[in-house]
């Protein structure tokens, strides 16, 4: 019973990890071999050699495969983009297709320009070997083709800039519907659509003295949007309307089957 409690234990880390991932169950997978192979029982040398083996395999050799797939990895140190946290970087899901890399360095440069306390933020994007796995919870990023961005916040007691978004992983967070706005996120839930909300669950320790930086945001989707090579922007109805973004065609709903977006929007460009 024991024997077969670590079997699925393990079996279990493998299949989540390459569901985070897309390499780790793999790694995990051949760290074990050489683990019997060598006889190393102590859980030190274990957990040591898979995060060896995991860091020099992903960061080191990942971004050469990724190519022959089509994608290249987003850059983590960059005088205009940066990535949201180490952990988007770390699992692979910072990778997109060679035309997506371009409109993303683009808007990044001309938004750097416009505003030079900032950088464009990224989040998730697409795995690095091809499109088989999807990239959970996402539905249309397997592709490479599309990408999630990170508003522009505020500190609200000294009105500077703020690096990165207010928690963590940047999804939860809601700019909620105010007034006689859209209220998309009550007619979902209403409709059935239970986890258009789920993400809030990782915003649990975001801080709350931050504020949008409207001003700023707004250029980040209208840069998108202006670029020939965008198909398409998703963005919380209420959000498009306060910011005065209607005249942006590309800026569009994304329906109840999806998760909110008005806490990042969603880049797609044509395929």
């Amino acid at each position: 019973m024991r024997n077969l409690s670590w079997v699925l234990y393990f079996l279990v880390s493998a299949v989540l990890l390459t569901l985070l991932t897309q390499t780790g169950g793999v790694i995990l997978i051949v760290a074990y071999l050489m683990w019997k192979l060598l006889k190393w029982d102590l859980a030190i040398l274990r957990i040591g050699s898979f995060v060896a083996m995991y860091l020099v395999i992903n960061l080191l050799l990942v971004p050469s495969l990724a190519g022959y797939f089509g994608r290249r990895p987003l850059p983590v140190v960059h005088d205009h983009l940066r990535p949201q946290n180490w952990f988007t970087v770390l699992a692979n899901r910072n990778y997109v297709s060679d035309e997506l890399y371009q409109v993303v360095m683009d808007v990044a440069a001309d938004y750097h320009a416009t505003f030079p306390d900032r950088k464009l933020v990224y989040l998730d994007a697409a795995f690095p070997l091809g499109e088989k796995l999807p990239l959970p919870p996402h539905r249309a990023h397997s592709r490479g083709t599309a990408i999630d961005l990170a508003f522009a916040y505020t500190d609200a007691d000294t009105d500077e800039p703020r690096r990165r978004a207010p928690n963590f992983l940047a999804y939860g967070r809601y700019e909620d519907p105010q007034g006689n706005e859209p209220n998309w996120p009550r007619d979902c839930r209403a409709s059935g659509s239970w986890w258009y909300g789920l993400p809030q669950v990782f915003a649990l320790r975001a801080f709350d003295n931050v504020e949008v930086d409207r001003d700023a945001t707004r250029k980040q989707l209208q840069q998108f949007s202006r670029h020939p090579k965008v198909k398409r922007i998703f963005l919380e109805p209420h959000l498009k309307q306060r910011w005065h973004l209607m005249a942006e065609n590309k800026i569009r709903f994304h329906g109840c089957k999806a998760m909110r977006h008005d806490d990042h929007y969603h880049v797609e460009i044509v395929r």
